[in-house]
């Protein structure tokens, strides 16, 4: 523990109080609004866009074959919510 740096603990203190508790309130808040069957499927395309986000802020390479499960992961949702319409 002592050789952690002063940047780690920071990083840490971040995404326990920000992420994780106040993204808390607001993904539920945010499913109380919009209703658990339609807004919990948004969570499906967090692979998506962190695929994104790990090519554009961390410069990783992404191959095409992680890109076409995450188009998959996207027409599945996407069919989801249309049902979730369809029936209510």
């Amino acid at each position: 523990m002592a050789h952690v740096s002063w940047q780690a603990w920071g990083a840490f203190a971040y995404v326990a109080v920000l992420s994780q508790l106040l993204g808390f309130f607001f993904w539920y808040g945010g499913m109380a609004i919009g209703g658990v069957a339609r807004v919990s499927q948004v969570q499906l395309l967090q692979l998506f866009l962190t695929l994104i986000f790990a090519g554009l802020i961390n410069g990783e390479t992404v191959g095409a074959s992680t890109w076409i499960v995450a188009a998959v992961m996207v027409l599945i949702v996407a069919l989801g919510r249309g049902a979730v319409v369809l029936r209510g």
